[in-house]
């Protein structure tokens, strides 16, 4: 679907007015929240809000917050950095 949609003085702002079709595929309705977020061509994407998803980030922020030194050391071991900074030797098999 390609709408193109005028923008409109709405008292001091300026608002867009979606129709019923764009509604329906967005599956929102008059008062409901709609999220844009930037896409790699620089455009932006419109998707609706959703409460579960609002609580579930501030569920992982909260989980970041209080263990974000162990994340750091998780990651760090992935890229091959061992938590003195060095990079970590493969280890090596002895065959017997």
């Amino acid at each position: 679907m390609v709408l193109e949609l005028k923008l409109r003085n709405v008292g001091n702002s300026v608002g867009l007015v979606l129709p019923k079709e764009a509604l329906a595929h967005l599956n929102a309705r008059e008062g409901d929240a709609l999220v844009f977020t930037d896409a790699p061509d620089g455009a932006f994407r419109v998707t609706p809000s959703k409460a579960d998803f609002a609580r579930q980030m501030k569920a992982a922020e909260k989980v970041i917050g209080r263990y974000r030194n162990t994340l750091r050391e998780l990651r760090s071991e992935r890229a091959g950095v061992g938590a003195a900074g060095n990079r970590a030797r493969p280890a090596r098999t002895v065959a017997r």
